[in-house]
């Protein structure tokens, strides 16, 4: 398959995924989306070399599910995208939000695979398989250059400190019977909502920030 034809390709998926949720909303006045299709548009707009197309697609995405924490892999691209557009500082927020959401995410992506933790994985996508369901062509969005920053913050203090509060709650939750204590651990647990709260990574840490 020639290139031109891969991104006609792509494009066609793109659209068919756009209208699919237009008519989703049109005919219910909400989404209907047990596919995840919400999670593939901006990604494939990367794919065609669109970053202003792939953070329109991730501003719409935030506006119309808000209350979604998104998916490892759209966490990842939605990363990739704001770094892209120099905004290092969200870039480093989304990056830290995708480990938390798969701990073997970020070192599948930067060729260090851990493994598996002896904790509560509570879904299927924060479990190790998972990094193997991701659609290659994400991964190689990624070039050299960005895997590198990606690896400079994962190993970073303050990424360290995050990855390690976030395995200790995830040992208490295997073992915590349900309860308020239970309910403290899960909340904490939850990555986009601990990141709205306390967020780890100071601007010096995040290359070209000072």
């Amino acid at each position: 398959m020639t290139a031109q034809s891969e991104q006609q390709k792509i494009r066609s998926r793109l659209r068919s995924y756009e209208r699919k949720l237009r008519l989703e909303k049109k005919k219910y006045g909400d989404y209907d989306d047990s596919a995840g299709k919400r999670y593939q548009i901006a990604p494939h707009y990367m794919l065609l070399g669109d970053n202003d197309g792939a953070l329109a697609a991730f501003a719409w995405f935030e506006q119309e599910f808000d209350d979604d924490g998104g998916k490892p892999d759209h966490l990842l691209c939605w990363s990739l995208a704001l770094h892209r557009a120099s905004n290092q500082v969200g870039a480093a927020r989304k990056l830290r939000q995708a480990m938390l959401s798969n701990l073997y995410l970020v070192p599948y992506l930067i060729d260090a695979p851990i493994s598996r933790l002896d904790i509560w994985h509570g879904s299927s996508d924060a479990e190790p398989n998972y990094v193997e369901s991701i659609p290659e062509q994400y991964l190689q969005l990624w070039t050299d250059e960005e895997r590198n920053w990606a690896a400079g913050l994962y190993q970073g203090p303050g990424f360290q400190l995050a990855r390690d509060r976030c395995i200790e709650i995830r040992k208490l939750l295997d073992s915590t019977r349900p309860g308020t204590e239970r309910h403290s651990l899960l909340s904490e647990n939850d990555p986009s909502a601990h990141a709205a709260r306390t967020f780890f990574v100071s601007v010096i840490e995040i290359p070209g920030v000072r």
